[in-house]
């Protein structure tokens, strides 16, 4: 083996921020010309990565036992990792990787654009970011001074915004609310409750303007609240999920065991 060779393979100093990907490729024995090669076992690694660690962590925050099972069918699928020092080289990969998924889970809390996070979110940036203004009570063009229940009865015909159009964060909490349609609780009134515009207007978009109460007797009742429900990030969805599994709740049971789960803002 020749000096480079054995240089190449000892583990480098500070390498998140001294190793480019450039050397990263060369050190697994890819050339310029396998960038293609390259991206797909980077891939395959994420994949795996998926399967046995927490994303929402860094490489040295893992869980031990977990991290170990994850390195030893990393070794055993892709021989290119194999014989460098403390394993260097797929430690790298993953960090950077894991450090990609953080970014972009922050960018979807703050509303931000499109980021490379795996997978391109589905909706328009600007479709996105005008549901977010009239959450926040920006959107002039319904009238603030008309009575609760004038505006009601225009936002039948003024309001036809699509759910793809809400936050990726929030297609969880659709499909909790949708389950809750059904319920004996979603008939009952609340043409008796006065409803910011704003928030009638969310609710009209699910066509779910009648569980205006169960939210109230949540405690969910203004904007800011209704903002909250939208501003999950990916790792406490998953937590949620893991919590509740696959069956249906009510809106004030999420709530509380929202607030139980320490995910409350």
């Amino acid at each position: 083996m020749g000096s480079e060779k054995k240089k190449a393979w000892r583990k480098p100093h500070n390498m998140i921020n001294t190793v480019r990907v450039a050397q990263l490729m060369s050190a697994l024995g890819f050339g310029q010309v396998d960038k293609e090669n390259f991206k797909l076992l980077k891939d395959q690694v994420e994949g795996l990565a998926y399967q046995h660690l927490d994303m929402s962590l860094t490489w040295k925050s893992q869980d031990r036992d977990r991290l170990a099972r994850f390195t030893e069918q990393a070794l055993d699928s892709f021989d290119q990792f194999q014989g460098f020092e403390e394993d260097w080289t797929l430690e790298l990969m993953v960090t950077k990787l894991l450090n990609n998924f953080r970014s972009a889970s922050r960018n979807r809390r703050a509303g931000g654009r499109n980021v490379k996070s795996g997978e391109p979110e589905d909706e328009e940036p600007q479709r996105r970011e005008a549901t977010n203004r009239r959450l926040r009570g920006t959107n002039t063009s319904r009238s603030t001074t008309s009575s609760a229940s004038a505006s009601r009865t225009s936002a039948t015909s003024s309001s036809s915004f699509p759910p793809s159009a809400l936050p990726a964060s929030c297609s969880m909490s659709r499909a909790r609310i949708d389950s809750t349609s059904a319920s004996p609780k979603s008939s009952l009134p609340s043409s008796t409750l006065d409803i910011p515009p704003p928030v009638e207007e969310f609710l009209r978009s699910f066509d779910i303007v009648g569980l205006y109460h169960v939210f109230a007797s949540a405690g969910i009742t203004g904007e800011l609240q209704f903002q909250t429900l939208q501003s999950w990030s990916s790792e406490e969805e998953e937590l949620f999920e893991h919590a509740v599994g696959e069956g249906n709740i009510m809106v004030y049971q999420r709530t509380q065991l929202r607030k139980a789960l320490g995910l409350a803002k």
